[in-house]
């Protein structure tokens, strides 16, 4: 039976990447802030536990399918349940911001919303014994 190396990892968030103003924003940005959150990952309440452990209170969680190819209808309801609960703070993922930026250019009605990525670190927990091994072999 062959022997894997099995080594532990930490997702941590490092800071924003504010999609409507296009610039970097630090993560104490939703610290006491309503926000909404939007994303289309295999784990969706990991992710949406992060946003809350920087201080953000989710006032709407909208959960897609992973890989999920947002719709203009999808959208503008998303658009219509944020400003119904007077809602202009919007999270999603790095990986969901690469499908979402398109329509932020592209559907007036998402105008207003202030659209930020949570970017993610990886970080192995023990990176040096990792990358001696991977040398070794």
């Amino acid at each position: 039976m062959p022997k894997a190396a099995i080594y532990e990892a930490v997702h941590r968030p490092i800071q924003f990447s504010d999609l409507t103003r296009e610039r970097i924003s630090g993560l104490h940005e939703v610290r006491g802030r309503k926000i909404a959150v939007i994303s289309a990952i295999a784990d969706p309440y990991s992710f949406e536990k992060t946003v809350e452990t920087l201080g953000a209170e989710i006032v709407l969680a909208a959960r897609f399918d992973d890989h999920h190819d947002f719709t203009r209808e999808e959208l503008l309801d998303f658009a219509t349940r944020c400003r119904e609960l007077g809602c202009s703070d919007v999270v999603t993922t790095e990986k969901d911001s690469f499908r979402l930026a398109p329509a932020l250019a592209r559907y007036e009605f998402l105008n207003g919303l202030n659209f930020r990525a949570l970017q993610i670190e990886f970080q192995l927990q023990d990176e040096e014994d990792f990358v001696r091994r991977c040398l070794n072999r």
